[in-house]
């Protein structure tokens, strides 16, 4: 059974209509194909088309543009990589971990200009994040993360409680540190104009068009349901979507992200909540000081996020209200779905999968 369509997220609801491209039909010849209109697969042919310029390249999404994971994100754009900056410097050391922080924090320098560049209309708004504990191990975590920041020569200051209580406006947390380097957006509209722009660039977009196999022949053949693409290079950028279309599907193991987004709150009860202007994004350590297996818990401050890959989160968007974030991972031991973490009011429980985390069973 076939992975069901959800339906059209938040953003993309409140969106101006825009006019679909067509959907490929017969054979193409191109020197390079993008699979997946999300924004790495957009980005990419942008680049393309800016670094080679006559180069022949087709974009290739399945739905629209935008109607993957980039469009039902929760629009906060901050550094970081994996397990953090400890356990990157334990892993592979000093340099590569400054190089894999550095890139992630390039990775963000690359897309604010992109926007400010292309003069692209995303409500591009620059803030901060903050990660907050509540626990003393956290706080000793936190300060070790800090200085690990401070050896490798970045500005991610560690906050004690009463400078972390006057940014978040709320005394209930012991220690944090803070990115700087963050910034908020609405994911649908920036992907849609990055699309746009590589469309004007001389790139092909063909929407409604999935590929279902990717073979070697003279050059590489892309197989689409009424269409074949001949390219001599391609860039498969369709995440973690099931499909012929990438060959190392036995080597990928998907992790879903559910998101939750509230309308925009009024004034009057954001200042009920303890809500400053400050950093758009904070998160939080789980309550529960168990490291093999933590909780997620609340905070009317901010983001809420466990430490580990299978997190939770809420956060305040400036176009929205609150907005929840929780995954869910595959188990390629028991083949089958792990279920959801969900931000429960402090309550640090686990709770059942939300309907709309039914889709993803296999």
């Amino acid at each position: 059974m076939g992975r069901q369509v959800a339906p059209p997220s938040p953003w993309q609801r409140e969106a101006p209509r825009r006019a679909p491209s067509p959907a490929l039909e017969g054979r193409l010849v191109v020197d390079v194909a993008v699979v997946g209109a999300g924004l790495a697969g957009s980005s990419a042919a942008l680049h393309l088309a800016r670094e080679h310029p006559g180069a022949r390249i087709a974009l290739l999404e399945a739905r629209t543009v935008g109607d993957g994971a980039t469009g039902r994100s929760t629009g906060v754009i901050g550094p970081g990589v994996g397990s953090g900056i400890l356990g990157l410097r334990s892993r592979w050391g000093d340099a590569r971990a400054t190089a894999m922080f550095s890139a992630t924090m390039d990775a963000v320098d690359l897309t604010l200009k992109l926007v400010q560049n292309e003069s692209i209309e995303c409500h591009l708004e620059h803030t901060s994040q903050v990660v907050a504990a509540r626990t003393q191990l956290h706080a000793r975590k936190l300060r070790r993360q800090a200085a690990a920041f401070t050896d490798l020569g970045f500005d991610v200051p560690y906050l004690g409680a009463d400078e972390l209580a006057d940014i978040v406006g709320a005394d209930c947390y012991l220690a944090g540190i803070r990115y700087s380097q963050v910034a908020t957006v609405d994911p649908y509209l920036l992907c849609v104009g990055v699309a746009e722009r590589a469309v004007a660039a001389g790139v092909q977009l063909f929407e409604h068009t999935p590929v279902h196999r990717v073979a070697n022949g003279p050059g590489t053949v892309l197989q689409s349901p009424a269409g074949r693409v001949h390219a001599r290079h391609v860039v498969l950028a369709n995440d973690g979507s099931p499909t012929g279309a990438r060959p190392v599907d036995r080597s990928v193991v998907p992790i879903d992200t559910h998101v939750v987004r509230t309308a925009p709150l009024p004034p009057a009860l954001l200042e009920s909540l303890g809500w400053r202007a400050g950093p758009r994004s904070s998160t939080a350590a789980p309550s529960s000081t168990t490291t093999a297996s933590p909780t997620t818990t609340a905070s009317s401050s901010g983001v809420v996020r466990s430490p580990t890959a299978v997190a939770g989160a809420i956060g305040m968007h400036p176009r929205s209200g609150f907005i929840g974030d929780w995954n869910a991972n595959w188990s390629r031991s028991s083949r089958r779905w792990r279920g959801c973490r969900s931000p429960t009011a402090g309550t640090g429980q686990r709770v059942r999968p939300l309907t709309g985390c039914r889709w993803l069973a296999r």
